[in-house]
């Protein structure tokens, strides 16, 4: 028995790695970049070509510069079997030892319908991120000082 896909989003990775799908927005193109990363190449974006498609923002330096968390929701998390699971952390306990650990790229509740317990950390590629309407997880992604301080921040926050 096959099933038919609801949304080009339903096929993983369809936005490569630190991309994210979101096929609520039907007039315009559904994957973009994380909140810190741009189209590495403009003729790509236009072809649709994902793969290897984010990369980082010039001037973006992501250890001990005063970076933070930008909360992305609601989100259908990044592959969980990269991520580093811990049932004993609080969220808050989650941020902790994420911000203290330069490779950390995002983190987030391991378990959000028993009231958010335990943590998910990643240290390697966000794939198969999602906007996704359906249930509330929320997804922290460290991001630089100057991304922080950028005011069109807003227009990644899916809140």
């Amino acid at each position: 028995m096959w099933k038919a896909m609801l949304s080009v989003c339903d096929v993983y990775g369809t936005c490569g790695a630190f991309g994210s799908c979101n096929s609520i927005r039907r007039d315009k193109f559904e994957c973009t970049c994380l909140p810190w990363l741009e189209p590495k190449s403009s003729s790509d974006w236009y072809l649709r070509d994902t793969l290897d498609w984010c990369a980082t923002k010039q001037g973006i330096s992501m250890c001990n510069n005063e970076e933070g968390f930008v909360k992305l929701a609601p989100m259908k998390v990044p592959n969980t079997s990269i991520a580093r699971a811990d049932m004993s952390l609080s969220l808050k306990e989650c941020e902790q030892q994420c911000s203290r650990n330069c490779s950390c790229i995002a983190y987030a509740s391991a378990n959000e319908s028993k009231g958010g317990i335990g943590c998910l950390i990643w240290h390697e590629n966000l794939v198969d991120t999602r906007m996704y309407s359906k249930t509330r997880q929320d997804l922290y992604i460290c991001v630089d000082a100057i991304v922080l301080a950028t005011p069109t921040l807003h227009k990644y926050l899916y809140l």
